[in-house]
Parts: C-alpha cells; structure tokens; sequence
C-alpha cells in the first residue's frame, strides 16, 4: 500500500529571524575591516572594470575570513560577541562620527542602518561575487536554520518542501521599507537564495526531495491578483523586464501586527494545494510577542487550522527555540481569501487604520459565525486562480536595495461597514 504524501512548508520571517543579531553582527564586522575598499572599488565603474582581477581575489579573502568569524558548536551558531562595541565604534568612526559612544536608542540604529545600506550597495556593484558575499554572511548567520531544516527533511522523508515568505515584508513597498530601515537585503528576492541554498545542502545528500519557493503574499488578496504575482512583479522589476502588460501595479495590505491574517492565508491555501496529504507548517519567528500570541489564539481555536495540518512554531533569532505544535481539527477553508479580507474589516482596518492586531482587536467567535455562513465583509466577492505560485523562472537576481524614501501608500478599503453577529 503506497504511503501517504507529506509536505514541510517553512514559513519564514525576515527581520530578527533569517536577518538576525549573528548576521547583523558579521555584515559590520566586513564593514569595519573593509571599509576603504568597499567604498573606493565599489563606487566606481571604472576601477571595477581595471581591476577586476584584483577586485574578485579580494572579496574571495573577505570571504574566507567572515567563515573564520563563526563556529557552529552543538547545533548553535557562535560569534566573538565581546568584540561588538569596537566594531561599531569603527564603523561609526568611518562615517565621522566624532565620538561614537554618544549615540545611543534609535540615533543609533538609524546610523548603523546608514551604513549597511550604503556597504550594501557597493557590494551589490561587485555583481556576482558581491552576492556571494552577502550569501556567505546570510548562510553562516543561519546555519541552524538550514541544517535543522535540511536534516529533519531528509529523516522524516517528505515528499515535498516549500519556503514561504512568514514575514510582514508581504508587499514591495513594506519590503522596502524595512530593508531600509534595518540596512538588509531585500527579503522576497534573498527567499531564491535561500531556495537555492536548501537545494545545494539536499543534492549534498543524494535525495529526492527538491526545495521549491511559493511567492504567494498578502498583497495578491488584496490587490485581486492571482497567487505569486505581486512577487512576480518585484522580480521583474529587479531583472528590469517589467513589460506594459502586467496585472497592475504594486499592491498594499493591512499590516497585521500579529500576522494573524498572515498565517491564516498561508495556512488555508496550502491546504488547498495539498488537500490529499499531511503538511507540516513550520513558522519561524523571533518575536516573542507575535508567536506567543499566534500560539495562545490558534490553541484556543483549533478549528481554524486545516485537518490535514500540523502547525508548529519555532522561536528563532539565529538559534532555534523549544517548538510548539497545533495539530488541526477544522475544514479547509476554499474561501480563505474573502475570509482574511473578513478579518480586516473585523479588525477595524479602515480609513486611517491602516495597521490591525487581528488577535485583539478582532472577536474571534464573530469570525467564525461570518465563516460558517459565508458572510463576506467586503462590498464584492473575491476569487483567485487555484494555481499554486510556485517560482520555477532561474534568475540571476542581485537582491537591489532602493535608494528612495518609500513609506507604503494610503489604503483605500472598499469594505462593507455590515458586521455579522454570532447566534
């Protein structure tokens, strides 16, 4: 008799998690070795092209010597912690500040973003080497992510596994946003490099099983796109291909605090994916306050997570936490789409409300009522193509960093002020 299938999804958040305090560290550890060069070879075209034997050699070593700065001891990644005021007295001293030790709170992450920001975009210049710097600084930030992960597939057997995109960077312009302000990569293009990393460590192991990154986001429900889309759209933007004929322009979405809606979507649609097998949902998380939330509503709530899903979450800021597994009772949900849109409106999401907390703000037994009669908040009834999103396209992306002032623009719901009562 032929087992059944079996499917590990890791959704994945950005900031705090895969960008975390061991690869914010090493990315300013480069800075303050390498400023001079970085910023002499990386801002010009022509000394990029004169010596670019010169220019590979040296970040070669760069290379070489941020693998000498990490150890994975026991499953743990381990950095020389006691040298992190220095480093970042020398990079503030780079950028002039007079007397680093004075800046202090948010005057002192803003310069710090400055900074990476701006060492992001020099690197960026060197192309194919400059990414794969930036990939060895992610990779050896992560690797307990990747190892765990890679391990654990390959024990349990699964025969599918897909990365998703668990971070609140579910539209271009929040993406933006918080690489900005954080001095990161781009999340949505860095989830290839990580796609492609995952598949690197299986091939390792002579397996079956193949990586596959699904780009669903939140945008696609609220811009009535179908699933992939909106980070189709960003890619194309990046690889400079984005024709007149495309779905639109960029889309927005209530920013869940919680992500409460976040996890519903994702759950509900890969879920219809994989109606005839048994999925592990795996999300990553740093933020205490978010999967401690997430973990005490879902507990309560067991019918809103799919039958054929086990949710586990993982507390992880570069090392992993004790897990926490849901196994779900409840039916798959085919109108998910309507249903997150159902809890915007529960939520307050409205003109000049732009940010929601769905574990507070919304009452959950009135959620549930609007599900189980179908009643849909919003002033049209939503569908989107049932086909997964799965990123199939191989790209060469170099993971840009903007150098605009975005902040994400004005919402404009179209959602019935109608509420919906239980019984």
């Amino acid at each position: 008799m032929q087992r059944n299938q079996k499917a590990f999804i890791a959704l994945t958040d950005a900031d705090g998690c895969i960008f975390n305090i061991v690869y914010d560290f090493l990315f300013l550890r480069v800075i303050a070795s390498h400023h001079n060069f970085l910023s002499e070879y990386g801002n010009s075209p022509e000394l990029l092209d004169k010596h670019k034997e010169f220019i590979q050699a040296k970040l070669q070593q760069i290379i070489a010597e941020v693998e000498s700065f990490v150890q994975y001891k026991k499953g743990r990644v381990v950095v020389d912690e006691s040298i992190e005021n220095e480093v970042i007295d020398k990079v503030l001293s780079d950028l002039g500040y007079a007397d680093p030790e004075e800046l202090e709170g948010e005057e002192l992450e803003d310069a710090l973003a400055k900074a990476k920001n701006s060492h992001l975009k020099y690197i960026l210049n060197f192309q194919e080497m400059g990414k794969k710097l930036l990939d060895a600084i992610l990779f050896l930030a992560n690797q307990s992510y990747f190892k765990k992960i890679v391990t654990r597939v390959e024990a349990e057997q699964f025969d599918h596994f897909l990365l998703m995109c668990g971070s609140n960077r579910q539209s271009k312009s929040i993406d933006v946003l918080n690489s900005r302000r954080n001095g990161t990569l781009l999340f949505l293009p860095t989830l290839i490099s990580m796609c492609n990393k995952f598949n690197e460590l299986l091939r390792v192991n002579s397996k079956n099983v193949k990586c596959v990154l699904d780009m669903f986001l939140l945008a696609d429900i609220y811009g009535k796109k179908d699933p992939g889309i909106s980070f189709r759209l960003v890619l194309n933007e990046l690889a400079g291909s984005l024709r007149d004929d495309h779905q639109g322009g960029h889309d927005e979405y209530p920013f869940d605090q919680k992500k409460f809606s976040m996890l519903y979507a994702m759950m509900h649609y890969v879920a219809g994916q994989f109606k005839n097998t048994t999925f592990t949902l795996a999300f990553f998380e740093d933020k205490e306050e978010i999967y401690s939330s997430l973990v005490k509503v879902f507990g309560k709530h067991l019918d809103l997570i799919p039958n054929n899903v086990v949710l586990e979450f993982w507390p992880y800021d570069g090392n992993m936490g004790k897990k926490v597994v849901l196994e779900g009772i409840g039916e798959i949900d085919d109108s998910y789409v309507n249903n997150v849109l159902n809890i915007a409106v529960l939520s307050g999401f409205g003109p000049g409300n732009h940010s929601i907390d769905a574990t507070i703000d919304m009452n959950i037994e009135q959620f549930k009522e609007c599900k189980s009669k179908q009643i849909f908040l919003r002033e049209e009834n939503v569908t989107l193509s049932p086909n997964s999103s799965l990123y199939t396209t191989a790209l060469t992306l170099f993971n840009a960093v903007s150098t605009e002032n975005h902040s994400p623009p004005d919402l404009e719901p179209t959602f019935s002020r109608e509420r919906c009562a239980p019984q």
